[in-house]
């Protein structure tokens, strides 16, 4: 705007023949001003000269001359007075515009000079004015777009609050769950474990009666005689509540002592397989348990390397348990400088289980391919692999889980964190499992990647920082 008012000034100060704006040639008022007042000079002579001649002669027509004399210049004065004021006020105007103040204008009177100079300066007040309205919106659009900005902003931060507390319930909805079928099913383990220690205890007896019964005939006769276990080579009182008499088991078995020794070893060895499995399952009941978000608590020190190991079998087990015949090795490299990071155990524990479970799921949906495959193309032999790695990444630890089953599509890869999305049977899943990873990881201040080769297997990575809540 300046700028262009300078030029205006410019224009009428020197003037550019042709090229002035205002139709007006060099120096056109400042010339016109001075013939003008010459003029006006001239005539005053003239007059005075004649008024002069005519008094001194008494000439009356030179006094009538005198007198036209007189009103021309009169006439001539007053035509200047009005132009030079009218040239006044626009070069006041000028500087009024130049100060930034485009209220005042002057009209245009007539088609002279000046008049157009009017029209040239109020053209140049309406541009000036609509260069601002401009500018004022172009300001109040950054303003609007400021504030479009942290609304979105505004409105992000409070999606990501509100999933942060959808993914706590459904954290907190699974964990009551979990903790609630670990708690049913923790006392009929118990009961289990109790009930085959004590049988265990009575099968071992029985077997030492019946070792020591066959004993003491081979001592008296030197070989066992058919029907030789007499009743009282088991006493009633050695096994309590429901107790074999060996002439029962004698006449059962034909009296055949060595058939009934090896019948006892035979339910002493089922009997620990079942207080095997039965640990094992007290374990992954043990393992549901932190599953439980009230039994959790905030961030703490957390060994990172075996809860790892822990969980990574849970999810392993888990899988078993759908499938039985599947079978996989699991390899760990875990990096021995990582001891301990902060997190909330539950939550990383749940990270760690649906990471492995998924990764097993896949390998034995690649398995029983391979198993269809093999009728047509003889000779394809297929082992699972999963393998658990840490890693101490810059300001934080780094876990990456890898597998070599059937690989995660581009498709599924673009929405394998959406809630609800799952790619497997119906029933055996629910679809929440890599959302909650997601959410947790995110609550830890970390981040989740993954890569895959469509039938070779994938990587995912989470990455975790050493303070929570700051990761990059």
């Amino acid at each position: 705007m300046n700028h262009r008012t300078g030029d205006l000034t410019s224009g009428l100060n020197s003037g550019m023949d042709s090229n002035d704006p205002f139709g007006m040639s060099r120096f056109s008022i400042r010339r016109y001003s001075v013939q003008h007042f010459l003029l006006v000079l001239l005539t005053n002579l003239l007059l005075a000269a004649m008024t002069v001649v005519a008094a001194l002669q008494g000439n009356l027509p030179l006094l009538a001359l005198s007198a036209a004399t007189l009103a021309v210049v009169l006439l001539l004065t007053g035509l200047v007075f009005r132009v030079g004021l009218r040239t006044i006020a626009v070069e006041a105007w000028i500087r009024r515009l130049g100060m930034g103040d485009f209220e005042f204008r002057i009209p245009p009177r007539g088609n002279d000079e000046v008049s157009k100079a009017c029209l040239a300066l109020d053209t140049l007040r309406l541009n000036c004015i609509k260069a601002m309205q401009l500018d004022l919106v172009t300001q109040l659009s950054d303003e609007l777009r400021q504030r479009n900005q942290d609304l979105e902003q505004a409105m992000s931060d409070l999606r990501e609050s509100q999933d942060r507390i959808i993914s706590q319930q459904k954290l907190a909805e699974l964990g009551e769950l979990s903790s609630g079928v670990a708690h049913q099913m923790r006392n009929p383990l118990q009961f289990i474990a109790n009930f085959t220690g004590a049988s265990r205890e009575l099968a071992q007896e029985l077997a030492e009666e019946l070792t020591g019964s066959l004993e003491a005939e081979g001592r008296e006769s030197g070989s066992v005689e058919s029907g030789s276990v007499e009743s009282g080579s088991v006493e009633s009182g050695s096994v309590e509540s429901g107790s074999v008499e060996s002439g029962g088991a004698g006449d059962a078995l034909n009296g055949d002592p060595q058939r009934a020794l090896d019948l006892v070893s035979d339910i002493a060895d089922n009997l620990e397989r079942v207080e095997h499995h039965s640990g094992r399952l007290r374990g992954i009941v043990s393992s549901m348990m932190i599953y439980d978000r009230g039994t959790g608590g905030g961030f703490r020190p957390v060994n990172l390397n075996r809860l790892l190991e822990e969980q990574t079998n849970l999810g392993y087990q888990a899988v078993q348990a759908h499938e039985p015949a599947f079978e996989a090795d699991i390899a760990f490299q875990l990096d021995p400088a990582i001891e301990e990071v902060m997190a909330v155990p539950e939550d990383l524990a749940r990270v760690i289980v649906n990471l492995a479970m998924n990764a097993c799921q896949s390998m034995a949906e690649k398995r029983r391919d391979q198993a269809g495959q093999r009728g047509t193309q003889p000779g394809i032999q297929y082992i699972p692999r999963l393998t658990v790695a840490t890693e101490r990444s810059g300001s934080g630890v780094t876990i990456t889980v890898t597998d070599n089953g059937s690989g995660i599509s581009e498709d599924t890869m673009a929405r394998m964190f959406n809630p609800f999305f799952t790619t497997w049977q119906t029933g055996r899943n629910s679809g929440l499992g890599l959302s909650l990873v997601w959410d947790i990881v995110r609550e830890h201040g970390g981040a989740i990647e993954a890569a895959s080769d469509p039938g070779d297997g994938a990587t995912l990575t989470v990455s975790l920082p050493d303070i929570p809540g700051h990761g990059e």
